[in-house]
């Protein structure tokens, strides 16, 4: 296993709400043997006792995990699985959701990333200045490097399935309708979830800026000064 590799740089600061860039390079040996920090995400009292995500969480966030069956090598060209976590786009990890089992069991690598939840990935001001959907920028993000990647691990790049539980069947379908994740995947499974799901849509997307704006003390109604005010 290969945990907490680095896709996107750091969404932190001036890019708080932008979509993901390419992570910076490192030399040497990389330690991939622990999970990265949660994107900050609802933690209710009750969620330990459930299993549920509770550890350590914050910005910097963009980390993904792989899984690869023992004794597979570079030369290999295996499929690959991509798992997008459910949470209702409010909370969730790829911690949650080890994929050995899925990799040793189904021959198969197994992929999973975290994604930007809550306010930090889905805050939008219904127009040019916060377009939104942070969080499925950052699932392409994740794509783009499977596909640049994979085959490092053993995997084939031209044989990547995608999917999803709940929030994350969402996403899944939101992926294969989206022009913008064209060539990323070959095919799609989407569990509880749809594009048409309610909760996969916000229908008041500039009061729920305004109520931010409230909240943190940012006193404007236009949406450029608010941004400004949140980062």
């Amino acid at each position: 296993e290969f945990l907490g590799v680095p896709f996107a740089t750091p969404p932190v600061g001036a890019l708080r709400w932008e979509k993901p860039t390419p992570p910076e390079s490192w030399e040497g040996v990389r330690d991939a043997t622990t999970f990265s920090y949660h994107c900050t995400h609802f933690i209710a009292p009750f969620y330990p006792l459930l299993g549920l995500a509770s550890g350590d969480h914050g910005e910097d966030c963009l980390y993904l995990n792989v899984w690869v069956p023992q004794g597979v090598d570079q030369i290999e060209s295996m499929p690959v699985m991509v798992f997008y976590y459910g949470g209702a786009f409010i909370l969730g990890t790829g911690e949650m959701y080890p994929g050995h089992l899925l990799a040793t069991q189904g021959d198969v690598i197994v992929v999973n990333f975290n994604y930007r939840l809550s306010t930090l990935g889905w805050l939008s001001s219904g127009d040019d200045v916060l377009p939104g959907n942070y969080g499925l920028w950052d699932a392409r993000a994740a794509l783009q490097w499977v596909q640049q990647n994979i085959a490092q691990f053993g995997g084939d790049p031209s044989r990547v399935t995608i999917y999803g539980h709940s929030a994350g069947g969402s996403m899944v379908s939101h992926s294969v309708i989206s022009p913008q994740f064209d060539g990323l995947f070959q095919r799609a499974i989407a569990i509880s979830g749809a594009s048409s799901s309610f909760f996969s849509l916000t229908r008041q997307a500039k009061g729920n800026l305004l109520m931010m704006s409230e909240i943190f003390g940012c006193d404007s109604s236009d949406s450029q000064e608010i941004v400004d005010c949140l980062r």
